[in-house]
């Protein structure tokens, strides 16, 4: 069993698959999936897009953090999605990552929210 505030984990899910959609062109794939463990539910969002620098896997879950650009092409965006998203993740006792193997070779952002720990989070501030 598993309470979380739904509209806030749909936000995480959407926000993810928005940018694998994003950054991954007309014949790339995107593939999502989650499966139950025993103490947790792991969500994963993984594309054949354009890939992220090792050097920026950890910042991109930064508040206003962005890459420029990517392949001389402009990234629209303020930089908060993927902060949002780490903040909704971890107010439900969960971890959000990325993992990618750089350039050109796509993306992996995977999440996981705990199953023993129930943790409840109403929003609102």
């Amino acid at each position: 069993e598993i309470e979380v505030d739904e509209e806030g984990i749909k936000k995480v899910l959407l926000n993810l698959i928005s940018n694998a959609v994003k950054f991954t062109n007309e014949a790339g794939k995107i593939f999502v999936s989650y499966k139950v463990l025993e103490d947790r539910v792991e969500f994963v969002v993984e594309d054949t897009g354009i890939g992220i620098e090792k050097k920026n896997l950890k910042k991109i879950f930064e508040k206003f953090y962005r890459v420029e650009q990517v392949s001389g092409k402009k990234i629209e965006g303020l930089g908060l999605g993927l902060a949002i998203c780490k903040r909704i993740v971890e107010l439900h006792g969960g971890k959000i990552w990325a993992e990618s193997k750089g350039l050109g070779k796509g993306s992996k952002f995977m999440f996981y929210l705990p199953l023993k720990n129930k943790t409840k989070f109403s929003g609102g501030h």
